[in-house]
């Protein structure tokens, strides 16, 4: 998952870290951010497993990525849970998991979430608040081609090359 960096083989640090949020969870149900992370590293982990139990982690990473979702209070949280949920939908293979329209889905929001911020701040000449938003239309766009959606995706490609004037 790419915001997260990678383990590579370090399985225990892998361990350690699923094992941070997991408590970060168990202590706070409630809590958005920290649920999300938790699902990022159990899809990461799955990533690490073999198939059966790869399928078994990445299902479960989805529940708490959407639980993740709903329990968002504001934009600042939705950023954090939406960037986590779009990554591993983006990551995981669609043949199995189906999930690159819902990555799609969220990496739009984003960029309308970005695009809001930039409107309010008055940040539309800053050069790496373009650059960000065209990264999120950029990865919106690939997941809805890898879902078959080739209209959706040259119109995110299109905003993305907005972003950037």
């Amino acid at each position: 998952i790419s915001h997260f960096g990678s383990f590579g083989n370090d399985l225990m640090r892998m361990n350690q870290t699923l094992n941070h949020f997991e408590n970060l969870v168990k202590e706070n149900p409630e809590s958005a951010v920290p649920m999300a992370y938790y699902g990022s590293c159990l899809a990461m982990k799955g990533g690490q497993s073999n198939v059966v139990q790869a399928v078994s982690l990445v299902n479960k990473s989805f529940e708490y990525l959407d639980k993740a979702v709903e329990l968002c209070q504001n934009d600042n949280e939705m950023v954090e849970v939406l960037m986590n949920r779009a990554s591993v939908c983006k990551s995981v293979p669609e043949a199995v998991f189906n999930k690159s329209q819902i990555g799609a889905e969220d990496y739009t929001k984003l960029a309308a979430i970005q695009k809001s911020r930039m409107k309010e701040e008055g940040l539309w000449e800053d050069e790496q608040e373009k650059y960000t938003l065209a990264y999120l239309y950029i990865n919106g766009s690939q997941c809805y081609k890898t879902a078959g959606k080739e209209t959706e995706a040259k119109i995110l490609l299109q905003e993305a090359k907005k972003a950037l004037e």
